[in-house]
């Protein structure tokens, strides 16, 4: 079966706490969750209770989206390290998510034991734009991809681009991040990005799916999005 859910990022309507969004995101139909911390200080503040371990019980897929806010990964990047190995021996964690943009040293990623998964960058970023990058990266480093649908578009909005990312990482990919843009947003839901169904059709019901477009005022669009994608790829 497809494993499809939203990123705990996405949500934007309040103040709602971490586990009630992953309350939400199962209610709507999800199977798969993202846990995202943008920032160091939210990921340090970030505690495992028994109640979460058992929201996160009812989902078939677990990932974790790492710092990229004002962060580097590198030598010293020991501690945040170690609290993802905590993570891990509390909860199942299919891929930890980095961007390629904040990492400085790949080696110290590659030989952590964790499952590391490296995502492609924006037109912003100066390396993990292009195919070619993520070519080099799996040449040097045991490291899985993640494919970010949008940055791809904001490369090449042809989508030729995203074509060539999926031939290069190949077996490595691992997970697909969706979402869509606007006049007002470069992370929208789908289903009303201007470019969504150009997004959408990239989507593999083989690859895990995590949504990013940002949920503004009603919860219910959370499932829309998520009936929408498991339309299109019939599941």
């Amino acid at each position: 079966m497809a494993q499809i859910g939203f990123s705990t990022g996405a949500m934007h309507v309040g103040y709602i706490p971490l586990e009630e969004r992953i309350k939400i995101f199962k209610a709507a139909g999800a199977n798969a969750v993202e846990l995202s911390f943008g920032t160091l200080c939210a990921f340090k503040e970030f505690n495992i209770s028994e109640g979460l371990l058992e929201t996160l019980s009812g989902y078939e897929l677990v990932t974790i989206h790492a710092p990229w806010q004002g962060i580097r990964y590198d030598r010293n990047s020991t501690a945040i390290i170690k609290r993802l190995k905590e993570i891990c021996a509390q909860q199942k964690i299919y891929g930890i998510v980095v961007h390629a943009g904040t990492v400085d040293d790949y080696s110290i990623l590659a030989e952590s034991g964790l499952p590391f998964l490296i995502e492609n960058m924006d037109s912003m970023a100066r390396f993990g734009r292009l195919p070619k990058d993520f070519e080099k990266l799996r040449k040097e480093y045991d490291l899985g991809f993640v494919l970010d649908l949008q940055h791809a578009y904001a490369n090449d909005n042809t989508m030729q681009l995203a074509g060539e990312f999926i031939d290069v990482m190949g077996d490595r990919l691992m997970e697909l991040h969706a979402s869509g843009q606007t006049e007002c947003e470069t992370h929208a839901l789908l289903h009303k990005a201007d470019n969504g169904n150009v997004i959408m059709g990239m989507l593999r019901a083989n690859v895990p799916i995590i949504l990013e477009g940002k949920v503004y005022g009603v919860v219910s669009a959370v499932e829309e999005e998520i009936n929408l994608v498991k339309k299109l790829l019939n599941v």
